[in-house]
């Protein structure tokens, strides 16, 4: 992994850490606004949506490589010129270690 891909992992990350806040923030919001009484439903929803919402942008990355191995003058899509080159690894045991610590925290 060069510099720039891991300059890359941390603006994702920090994004990714600034949207859940923001979220967090919103829920406190409308949790002293309104006498909402299922805040864990709420959550359930986030992370939901959240799901299929990675769910879409990891099958268009798959689908967008596949048709750029099978022809090789294809251009990139959309979603991965802005995203960049994505491709999923497996984790090791210190990255499932901080999956676990952010998903505690968060």
């Amino acid at each position: 992994m060069g510099d720039g891909s891991k300059d890359s992992a941390m603006a994702w990350l920090l994004l990714w850490t600034l949207n859940n806040v923001g979220v967090t923030l919103l829920n406190k919001s409308a949790f002293a606004k309104v006498d909402f009484k299922y805040p864990y439903f709420l959550s359930f929803v986030h992370m939901f949506c959240n799901s299929i919402g990675s769910s879409i942008v990891f099958w268009s990355i798959a689908r967008d490589n596949a048709r750029l191995k099978a022809d090789n003058t294809a251009t990139p899509g959309k979603l991965q010129q802005l995203l960049g080159q994505i491709h999923r690894k497996e984790l090791d045991t210190t990255g499932k270690r901080s999956i676990l610590v952010f998903s505690i925290i968060f």
